[in-house]
């Protein structure tokens, strides 16, 4: 819901995009890559950050307007792709 504090865990896709693995409450104080996935061998971090409502049109579709994003967002832990090669 818009204006709620998460905890999101990200992996980068072929040092290209960053996607969303996992949004956790932040009450549950997931704070670092490895309790909430393995370490790959690629760009992973977890962040805070808060729920803010933004609306998506989608490439063919109509527009979503519950749709959200994330905003003020810090970083709390990052796994970089060397960091897989060594677990």
């Amino acid at each position: 819901m818009s204006g709620d504090s998460v905890s999101v865990a990200l992996s980068c896709y072929e040092d290209f995009s960053w996607e969303i693995e996992g949004v956790y409450c932040a009450s549950h104080g997931v704070d670092a890559v490895e309790s909430v996935m393995d370490v790959r061998a690629e760009q992973q971090a977890v962040v805070s950050a808060v729920l803010e409502a933004s609306g998506y049109y989608p490439p063919r579709g109509t527009f979503q307007p519950d749709a959200l994003t994330l905003g003020d967002v810090s970083l709390l832990d990052f796994s970089p792709t060397e960091a897989g090669y060594r677990t």
